[in-house]
């Protein structure tokens, strides 16, 4: 950044416009609340103007400071303090490297009025892949710059008030690992709310939920076999509704040899997956596991890796 100088151009680089643009006119503040002040001006009339250069001293008129470069004629300035009075001038450049005298000095104080937006895209994420139980919470941030920082609410129905809670989180940055008294196949509902540095509130997001998934439990291929005929898979379900990916790997950790998507399975029954169609290669081990999902593709809970032996000699 740089300070105001007393003269009122730079020098020019060689062998272009000497010139420079006349000051803006019309600049003003067309507003100023919940820490940013908006500025806006007319555009020169200029056809070689390259951008605004935009000043501003706090709490008096001495100390300019350069703060932002917009081609735009307006520009928002954020992220400040309610009690302080920000002055503001704005010079034009030209592509030549000329630059105008300053704008007249406008100034805003940007007091606290208005409570902040809610966070948009609340999405919560139970899973229960680590072997512990948790809950994913995140969302995009509220809309507004002077944002402190977010409540979390927890409950176990979806149309509890926030009124009657107390936020379960505080959290400056918009993700939350939920790793408190997580029960399996139990439904949490959250809502967020947004809370700017002058204590305003949102009113909530409304509640998003999910639940974590007991694993699935693989019974054929038995682990550690050999499988001379490979017909069929069989496994028993979790015990709340998803939907369901049945792996094939030729690696414990990866190497994804074929992957079937299994609906309609219902809760704590023992499920048979045709397996008719899959071609084996002979001689090789395979891994084959079962992920639960409950939304978006991200797993919720995976079996434990059953390996197998495919041998079709001995069939």
């Amino acid at each position: 950044m740089s300070v105001v100088a007393c003269r009122d151009n730079e020098p020019t680089q060689p062998g272009g416009d000497s010139i420079p643009p006349l000051p803006p006119i019309k600049f003003e503040v067309y507003s100023a609340f919940d820490g940013q002040v908006g500025l806006s001006w007319n555009k020169n009339i200029e056809p070689d103007i390259d951008g605004y250069l935009v000043y501003r001293s706090i709490n008096d008129t001495f100390n300019f400071i350069n703060i932002a470069f917009t081609s735009n004629n307006f520009y928002i300035d954020k992220n400040l303090d309610y009690d302080s009075t920000y002055y503001y001038r704005i010079a034009a450049k030209d592509n030549y490297g000329n630059i105008s005298g300053l704008s007249k000095i406008v100034s805003a104080k940007p007091v606290n009025i208005f409570p902040p937006y809610n966070p948009a895209y609340l999405f919560v994420y139970g899973h229960n892949n680590s072997g512990k139980p948790e809950i994913e919470v995140s969302w995009s941030p509220a809309y507004d710059s002077d944002i402190s920082h977010y409540q979390i609410f927890r409950d176990t129905v979806d149309d509890f008030s926030i009124d009657n809670h107390s936020p379960i989180k505080v959290s400056s940055n918009n993700y939350f690992l939920d790793t408190n008294s997580i029960e399996l196949l139990k439904k949490y509902y959250y809502k967020i709310v947004s809370v700017d540095k002058g204590g305003l509130k949102s009113s909530g997001t409304d509640a998003v939920s999910d639940y974590v998934l007991n694993t699935p439990v693989l019974f054929y291929p038995e682990n550690n076999s050999t499988v001379t005929y490979l017909d069929k898979f069989v496994f028993k379900a979790a015990s709340a509704p998803a939907s369901y990916e049945l792996l094939i790997q030729t690696d414990e950790n990866g190497g994804l040899f074929n992957n079937l998507s299994l609906y309609d399975v219902k809760p704590d029954t023992i499920y048979t997956v045709r397996a008719d169609n899959i071609y084996l290669n002979p001689y090789i081990k395979y891994y084959w596991e079962i992920i639960c999902y409950t939304k978006d593709k991200r797993p919720n809970s995976i079996s434990k890796t059953f390996s197998f032996f495919y041998n079709p000699e001995q069939y």
